[in-house]
């Protein structure tokens, strides 16, 4: 843990991820700190949009594009995701098959549809994008090492990870034949390095699905650090011992349900009176996995500052992939969240300045 102080004036700060306004100086310091439980939040989209019964009207409606979380907020709308894609006016909503978040809190994710953009030309289901306006993988370029024979079709793109190696696994919505793997199934984890990762039959080998030669896709997925794979099926089944899996059901390969889907969407409280809503895009905010190694440090900084208002907007650049502002009016704490988790900024604490004459600022970081 490292500690500096700065004089107040300017609001200038100092490298770091905890800092203090008022009392003459702004304190910074650096931490990490892991929890007990491994995971915080599961962020993830459905295939059936649905009305939020928690909200009114018209911010009720959720699309299928959302991008949601566990705790029963929106993430990022299906608008915020696209925004910088430069689409051409008139682009309905364009869904969600497949996300993940970079360090920096990049949203990387693949659309349901084709569409156009004004600076990348056209974009196709199967490409993975960032809602940072850039193309991160073509589907062509996903597959190419799989030595798939001319023409090379678009195969779709149905769940994705992005490891810190660089490494993209992923899975397809066709089959297709590979010159150096055999057949690919949608079913499959597969990697851009030209690697089947586990097989459909390997990711259900601790479950109990009809005795017959069938696969039932891969939806979504997230590989934990020590190698478990939490994921969703395109179709369901009646398993001998656990009973039915819906294909919004969360799957662990140990042969366990993660959790159900409509206990991934109670806080909702979903109007529509449906079983299941699907579940296309996974992604967990967990105490496991860190920010890379040899990645910099944080750098947090009070960004504005409203002398009337007393507002404070806190601003920060770390290499996490999800953060929460966390704040205390000694150093010590108790520390109480300022706002939820989110992948960047700004966050806005309101009045600060008019309502307690110092407080303390902690950025969380996973």
């Amino acid at each position: 843990m490292k500690t500096s102080v700065v004089p107040r004036h300017g609001l200038a700060l100092a490298s770091g991820a905890v800092f203090l306004f008022g009392a003459g100086h702004i304190h910074a310091q650096t931490v990490f700190k892991p929890d007990t439980a491994p995971a915080r939040e599961i962020w993830f989209s459905t295939m059936q949009e649905f009305t939020a019964g928690i909200w009114q009207p018209p911010t009720n409606r959720v699309s299928a594009g959302d991008f949601l979380s566990s705790a029963g907020r929106v993430v990022k709308r299906n608008g915020e995701l696209a925004v910088h894609l430069s689409l051409m006016p008139g682009v309905p909503d364009l869904g969600l098959d497949a996300v993940d978040v970079l360090p920096g809190g990049e949203v990387v994710l693949s659309i349901e549809q084709d569409v156009f953009s004004e600076t990348l030309g056209a974009l196709h289901h199967g490409d993975l994008v960032s809602n940072r306006g850039r193309i991160v993988a073509r589907n062509g370029d996903l597959i190419a090492a799989f030595m798939i024979m001319p023409p090379v079709p678009d195969v779709g793109l149905d769940a994705v990870q992005v490891l810190d190696s660089g490494e993209i696994l992923y899975s397809i919505e066709t089959e297709i034949f590979s010159g150096t793997a055999g057949l690919l199934r949608r079913g499959d984890l597969l990697s851009d390095g030209g690697v089947v990762v586990r097989t459909h039959d390997a990711l259900l080998a601790q479950f109990h699905p009809p005795p017959i030669v069938y696969d039932w896709g891969l939806d979504a997925i997230y590989v934990w650090p020590g190698g478990e794979i939490w994921f969703s099926l395109e179709e369901g089944f009646t398993d001998d011992v656990l009973g039915p899996i819906l294909p919004g059901d969360l799957l662990s390969d140990q042969g366990r349900i993660i959790h159900r889907n409509l206990s991934l969407l109670e806080r909702f409280a979903p109007v529509e009176d449906l079983g299941d809503f699907g579940l296309d895009a996974l992604f967990v905010v967990n105490d496991a996995a860190g920010p890379p190694p040899g990645w910099p440090e944080p750098r947090c900084s009070v960004s504005r500052f409203d002398p009337v208002t007393g507002d404070v907007v806190l601003s920060w650049e770390a290499s996490g992939r999800a953060f929460q502002i966390e704040k205390a009016t000694d150093m010590p704490g108790p520390w109480v969240p300022l706002g939820p988790i989110q992948v960047e900024p700004p966050v806005v604490d309101c009045g600060a300045l008019t309502h307690a004459p110092q407080g303390f600022y902690r950025l969380r970081q996973w």
